[in-house]
């Protein structure tokens, strides 16, 4: 996109809140059909207008977190019709110091994003496709390059970290350069004014999969750090690429990268490791070789479309089964097992949106929305997070706005709950089985088990669920247990309980 045709930001309205209608019209470039899903265009194609305009900056203005603090407005509180100025905000409602720092209503947003992945998984291909099809909708994409190439270009060799000690000097002095580049690039995205997407070719946790799990919480230990929030809290997203060594051997290359050695067997065994070192960050997706090469770089697109709430033509499917038989023991003797505790609360409904059931907002001119917070819990390291999901209006997708949150702006979200639903407790069971992530979900305060996952379509003729599954309906098409009506449910049952 030409300097011209760069996006700008525009005044905010209070109460608007649109994820439709909105387009950033260039000088001589045709405007994209709004139907349309991203990556639909080939890579011929000149750059075009934002699906998101008139601006981006204006849409995520409007879009993240307009409840915010207007209780603190003595003159409107209690109007059901107004909607604060996002810019009211409290100034000091960010946490400078937080490794990702959530993004202020009144600033555009800068998403970071992780592809990682075995050798020859196709992560360069699908960091220059993703940030064309990026560009093409008015973001600014910014690449962090692998900061373990840096090391080994400059002339590191694997006999400097043959022994214990080596290696954990060499793990620790790559992952700081690495956020340290992350942090570079992202803070230079903030003070352009615009909003981004950085890539990051490779991330934090990366390291662990290169070093016995002794050696990574001796280094976590030595230096201080916290590997939940190192995998939690600096990432929107974890994209996983499964090495072509799994499933395409044929294509297993090493030519394109010098530094690399692996043979196909010990690239799998690497590339599961990868994959186990990240399971727990909420969005981890895995992209295997079921497909063919060019899918598998449309399948990344779209799963960053996601992230960042551009509409898209997925091909995948969500499910959701209700577990009604589960083998629990057999359950915790899964290899890296993540487990954790969850408080989600809805909000309020705000002027103009309604909650539906998840995911029942095939309608998209109803206005239908659901939005709330989510507090989780592993280990003593809590995480907070702000999630607007809302269906696009050619109902081929649902689209999705998520942030971090700093506990400061949690707390003053959650002052919006809906005070017609309790918030719903839950258990969180992550673990891997093949190439698929699963999140098995146990509502404490309901008899209620869910598990959920994503799946392309010609999956859904095998076995898709895990072997400890022993009974389970699919209940995706089920309004009744979306998110907002399992809340409604464990607000009957409470107070049921009080008048007992």
């Amino acid at each position: 996109m030409s300097e011209k045709d760069e996006v700008s930001s525009s005044a905010i309205e209070p109460g608007m809140f649109s994820f439709d209608d909105l387009r950033v019209e260039t000088e001589t470039k045709p405007i994209p059909n709004p139907e349309q899903p991203f990556g639909a265009f080939s890579s011929s194609e000149p750059h075009m207008g934002s699906l998101l305009g008139p601006s981006l900056e204006t849409h995520f203005a409007k879009v993240l977190s307009s409840h915010a603090l207007s209780k603190f407005n003595s003159v409107q509180f209690g109007n059901p019709s107004f909607i604060p100025d996002p810019r009211a905000l409290l100034s000091d409602s960010i946490d400078t110091e937080a490794p990702l720092q959530s993004v202020n209503a009144a600033s555009p947003p800068v998403f970071r994003i992780v592809l990682t992945g075995g050798p020859c998984a196709g992560k360069s291909t699908g960091m220059d496709t993703v940030a064309e099809r990026l560009r093409s909708r008015g973001f600014q994409v910014l690449m962090v390059p692998e900061a373990a190439t840096l090391l080994f270009s400059g002339g590191i060799a694997f006999s400097m970290i043959a022994s214990d000690s080596q290696c954990i000097q060499f793990q620790a002095a790559l992952l700081k350069t690495q956020m340290t580049l992350e942090d570079a690039f992202v803070n230079v995205a903030r003070g352009t004014g615009r909003a981004s997407v950085v890539l990051c070719d490779r991330g934090t946790m990366d390291g662990r999969a290169y070093m016995s799990e002794d050696l990574w919480k001796q280094m976590m230990d030595t230096f201080k750090w916290d590997a939940t929030k190192l995998r939690d809290d600096r990432y929107d997203a974890v994209l996983h690429l499964v090495t072509a060594a799994e499933g395409k051997p044929s294509f297993y290359s090493l030519a394109n990268n010098k530094s690399r050695s692996e043979t196909p067997e010990q690239a799998i065994d690497l590339d599961h490791r990868l994959r186990a070192a990240w399971l727990g960050h909420r969005s981890l997706r895995v992209i295997d070789n079921s497909t063919g090469f060019q899918e598998k770089m449309m399948r990344v697109v779209r799963a960053v479309a996601q992230v960042v709430g551009l509409p898209h033509a997925s091909e995948e499917l969500r499910k959701k089964f209700l577990v009604s038989n589960l083998n629990e023991n057999a359950l915790l003797e899964v290899k890296n097992l993540q487990r954790f505790d969850v408080e989600q609360t809805v909000l309020a409904v705000r002027q103009g949106l309604a909650h539906d059931g998840e995911p029942d907002m095939t309608d998209a001119r109803s206005g239908g929305a659901q939005e709330w917070v989510r507090k989780r819990s592993e280990k003593g390291a809590v995480h907070y997070s702000h999630t607007i999901r809302k269906a696009h209006r050619s109902g081929m997708s649902r689209v999705e706005i998520k942030r971090h949150l700093t506990p400061k702006e949690y707390d003053a979200l959650i002052e919006f709950a809906d005070p017609t639903l309790a918030p719903l407790r839950i258990h969180r069971s992550c673990f891997l089985v093949g190439d698929r992530v699963f999140v098995l979900d146990e509502m404490r305060d309901l008899n209620v088990t869910l598990l959920r996952a994503q799946f392309e379509p010609e999956m859904l003729s095998k076995d898709i669920l895990p072997p400890f599954i022993e009974s389970a309906v699919d209940v995706s098409n089920d309004s009744s247990f979306g998110i907002a009506a399992l809340a409604r449910r464990a607000f009957i049952e409470l107070e049921s309980g009080k008048q007992s």
